[in-house]
């Protein structure tokens, strides 16, 4: 048990220089044996960020998914446009600046290789699986806007909050992967600190559409953890290549809603762009806070996200108070010191820190049988 503690301890500091072009460098592993083979992966997963460049990472998701949000929410009371070629237009800048990075980065034109390189089938072929995070983020870019047509900006918050607690469990069922006792404890106290901001005078609302925003919440949780699996699943591939085939399947989708729920999509598209400006500032925002949630993905975990969109609820509040008018009360205080000793509770060692706690039953389970047996 303690060198198993001391392994996870000295996992999560472990730096892995990685190849990051479109394919892995080493061009194959079937040099490698099965155990170097499994090593790598388990390196691979292990990246992380150093503290303060995770932190400063989970701050410009913060802040700028905050700033997409009251985007949003002033644009629904002064401007009129379409959802759906708004969000695949912010597909396209995703894509853009993906592109532009990886080109920034060693000089590689990713439009270039995967359509002329020779080893554009397999790249085509390693990027398909995207199509389903793909499919999820552009249902839930669309929900967004749909579900705060129907609520305010800061009930909005705290029902979408309800993803920590299914990120937690799809995190540790799906990726396997187990959390400690105290980093459980901060998710519950998170949770809490939620549901307190929920029963909260100035923002306890029920409607029919409770159920669609959370929704909304879960698929967040599906995508964010798929996508952090399939991001870390295969190191060797760049992040900007993983990037690139999952916006490029995102417009796609987006188009074909496009093309569904607006009959002159094209048109809708065009006067966005030209005679709307808060149409450009949602598309710009919302790029950055794709773009940032994709490396807290890649080189952090999806937890950390969930905690970072924890630290919504209460600015939410106190901006949402200062720039809207909503109403702010002593339980909205007691609600944001909650969260902020959840976050300190999960960055920090401390009781409980020592005890794992797995949800993959199945393999606790055969673990029980074998130590039985031995």
């Amino acid at each position: 048990m303690h060198s198993n503690e001391k392994g996870h301890e000295e996992g999560e500091s472990v730096i892995v220089n990685l190849p990051q072009s479109g394919l892995d460098r080493s061009e194959g592993t079937a040099h490698l044996n099965a155990t170097d083979i499994k090593r790598r992966k388990e390196l691979a997963n292990n990246v992380h960020l150093p503290v303060i460049k995770s932190v400063t990472l989970a701050g410009t998701y913060v802040l700028a998914s905050m700033a997409y949000y009251f985007c949003i929410s002033y644009s629904k009371l002064n401007y009129i446009y379409s959802v759906a070629p708004l969000v695949a237009m912010t597909e396209v800048v995703k894509m853009a600046i993906c592109i532009a990075l990886k080109y920034c980065i060693d000089g590689e034109l990713i439009p270039q290789t995967i359509l002329l390189s020779d080893t554009r089938g397999e790249l085509w072929k390693r990027g398909l699986p995207y199509v389903i995070p793909a499919f999820l983020y552009a249902v839930y870019n669309n929900m967004t806007f749909i579900n705060l047509d129907n609520f305010d900006l800061g009930t909005y918050q705290v029902f979408m909050q309800t993803r920590i607690w299914f990120t937690g469990i799809v995190f540790t069922v799906v990726l396997g992967q187990a959390l400690s006792l105290r980093k459980w404890l901060a998710l519950t106290l998170l949770a809490f600190g939620v549901t307190l901001k929920y029963f909260s005078p100035s923002t306890f609302e029920m409607g029919s559409w409770v159920g669609i925003v959370i929704l909304q919440a879960f698929i967040s949780s599906l995508a964010g953890v798929y996508n952090e699996y399939m991001f870390k699943k295969d190191p060797g591939f760049s992040i900007h290549m993983q990037n690139f085939f999952m916006y490029f399947y995102g417009i796609v989708f987006n188009i074909l809603f496009g093309v569904v729920l607006v009959p002159n999509f094209g048109r809708e598209l065009t006067v966005g762009i030209s005679q709307t400006r808060i149409f450009v500032v949602i598309v710009l925002v919302g790029a950055v806070t794709g773009i940032t949630a994709s490396f807290i993905l890649k080189f952090t975990n999806i937890i950390v996200k969930a905690l970072a969109s924890g630290v919504e609820v209460p600015l939410t509040a106190i901006m949402a108070a200062i720039l809207l008018g909503e109403r702010l009360c002593a339980q909205d205080v007691v609600a944001a010191v909650m969260v902020m000793l959840a976050i300190y509770m999960y960055y920090t060692k401390g009781f409980g820190d020592s005890r794992l706690i797995n949800l993959n039953f199945r393999k606790r389970e055969r673990l029980n049988v074998v130590s039985q047996e031995v």
